[in-house]
């Protein structure tokens, strides 16, 4: 007869009640990972023997997160174990089973979206590995009104939340509350809020923390000050004994004007007092919510965004939304991706999205232009970048020289960077070409960023130039072209940046044009290169679409009048 386990599991924690040691083994190493940066340890950690591994099992408590738990109990159970899962119920779906969450026609092509949520309701905890253009944001809506219960709308940044705010009141027509970006106004219904807000009020008050802080940050203040007088006196032509002597007397002018020990201690214990009000609200809210959705789901590695994500004691009902999920470099953090949210329930590939008209076909071109001379294949990275990349004469010009092809079909182009003086100079070439083109980068404001992304859907600019700001959080008009000029091998970035360019033609040819260079003369840009084309030959709907040279004509696009 097999041997008898049972685990038992909630929103936050699975426990093991009943299991021979063996089992909890089996558990341990199954949730087991490599410690990054273990090999670097100190040799009094070596002389422990640790072999650098960890687990997300605890043999003490017999805890692990409830995320492993079906994953967990299925490896157990085709082991031939007995396995008796006492699950906590989930509270009931309160919303139709075909909620309406806009005024669009039920469309085929979407099916996918309404399945998710069938998923989430049926096991509850999953993610959606939805790659970019699928519609994230109405899968969150057709959650939350399928489910009918308090939702937070989980972002780490404050231009998705407050888009994500707005898309949601406008279409559904209900105020959706905010906790995040100094605002607080939870609703009972729809929240969206931000990762650093939550984490920052979930701290304890800590008396002695508020105070260290308190005065590190008169430290830091004074710092500031001493290097501002640096600057200024030395751009005035000030002889440095000088220098040194005003810096002295205000430092002491400093210190004299700082409060008494009373007064700061009033200061310190008003700040613990509004920490203390401000976690008891964090902790109250998040135990609230019944349903718990992650945007860009793979940041759940970071302590901040997992500490959130366990405080909500009784979100039984999660769904974790990102494109590339298990895809971080850290083990840990694939695992916490996991821990919190389930396993993959559903899977929304880029082939699937282009197959059905939803995203446009990308056309890539790996671009190989000569180097520079002054690059060499030893040069550090730095260098390599400024000269290989950003000063690299002969790639900028390749790129607009494409820009400049494309713009006679009546195509538009963005072209995304990654500094600001490579930004600069493709756009002064760009008009030497006689394009329009503009450039937005962090320092623009929102409004300054979307008058720009509204002339270049309106065709009058011909290129818009951007830095890592568009990767995410914008809504990007339909392109002819995007060209990759920043380098890089991040994949969940590389994959972003792609996807700004696929959003559906509203007319012609649903095409799309993808630039990128080779890189190959220096080992440090060819590795990164080499990293994004691998990317492109991984992922089915991409690798069918690599071409030799830019043809429109054979993609059906006719030269502007």
């Amino acid at each position: 007869m097999s041997e008898r386990v049972v685990i038992g599991s909630g929103a936050v924690k699975a426990q093991v009640f009943e299991g021979s040691r063996d089992v909890e083994r089996i558990i341990n190493k199954a949730l087991s990972y490599h410690v990054y940066g273990s090999e670097h340890m100190n040799e009094k950690g070596a002389a422990t023997g640790w072999d650098g591994m960890s687990s997300f099992y605890s043999f003490r408590k017999k805890q692990f997160p409830a995320g492993f738990a079906r994953s967990v109990v299925t490896s157990l159970r085709k082991k031939g174990y007995n396995v008796i899962w006492k699950q906590r119920q989930a509270p009931e779906p309160l919303g139709p089973l075909k909620p309406k969450v806009d005024d669009f026609p039920e469309d085929p092509r979407y099916s996918y979206q309404p399945e998710t949520v069938n998923r989430l309701v049926k096991y509850q905890k999953i993610i959606a590995k939805a790659a970019t253009g699928a519609g994230k944001s109405r899968i969150a809506r057709l959650a939350h009104k399928r489910i009918g219960r308090k939702t937070l709308f989980l972002t780490t940044r404050g231009i998705l939340m407050h888009q994500m705010k707005e898309g949601y009141e406008e279409s559904i027509g209900e105020k959706a509350g905010i906790v995040g970006d100094g605002e607080w106004d939870e609703v009972n219904g729809f929240n969206v809020g931000m990762v650093q807000t939550l984490a920052q009020a979930l701290e304890p008050a800590d008396l002695k923390k508020e105070t260290e802080r308190y005065f590190s940050n008169k430290e830091a203040e004074l710092d500031r000050d001493v290097e501002r007088i640096k600057r200024a006196r030395k751009r005035q032509g000030f002889a440095l004994g000088k220098i040194m002597d005003e810096i002295a007397d205000y430092r002491d002018k400093f210190n004299e004007s700082q409060p008494s020990s009373e007064e700061i201690e009033k200061i310190v214990r008003k700040r613990y007092e509004r920490q203390k009000e401000r976690n008891e609200k964090a902790l109250k809210f998040l135990e609230t919510v019944d349903l718990l959705i992650l945007e860009e789901a793979h940041e759940t590695g970071s302590d901040s965004y997992y500490k959130v994500c366990n405080a909500c004691k009784n979100a039984m009902y999660r769904l974790a939304l990102t494109g590339t999920a298990f895809q971080k470099s850290q083990a840990e953090d694939n695992m916490r991706l996991m821990a919190v949210s389930g396993p993959i329930g559903i899977i929304i590939s880029e082939k699937l999205l282009i197959d059905r008209g939803i995203l446009a076909t990308p056309k890539f071109m790996f671009r190989d232009v000569t180097a520079p001379t002054k690059l060499y294949r030893s040069t550090g990275y730095q260098r390599a970048y400024k000269f290989g990349i950003v000063e690299n004469q002969l790639r900028n010009e390749d790129a607009v020289m494409h820009a400049t092809h494309l713009s006679s079909f009546g195509l538009t182009s963005m072209m995304l960077v990654g500094q600001k003086n490579h930004g600069k100079i493709l756009k002064s070439m760009l008009e030497d070409a006689g394009l329009r083109a503009e450039f937005i980068l962090g320092e623009n404001s929102q409004k300054q960023r979307q008058a720009a992304l509204n002339k270049l859907g309106q065709g009058k600019i011909d290129v818009l130039i951007g830095t890592t700001i568009l990767d995410v959080g914008v809504d990007v008009p339909s392109v002819g072209a995007v060209f990759l000029l920043g380098g890089g091998k991040d994949e969940v970035s590389h994959r972003q940046r792609i996807g700004r360019g696929l959003r559906a033609k509203k007319s012609g040819p649903n095409i799309c044009f993808v630039f990128d260079y080779l890189d190959r003369k220096n080992k440090h840009l060819k590795e990164h290169a080499a990293t994004r084309l691998k990317i492109i030959k991984d992922t089915p709907g991409f690798r069918e679409n690599i071409v030799e040279n830019l043809e429109p004509e054979k993609f059906g696009f006719e030269r502007a009048a």
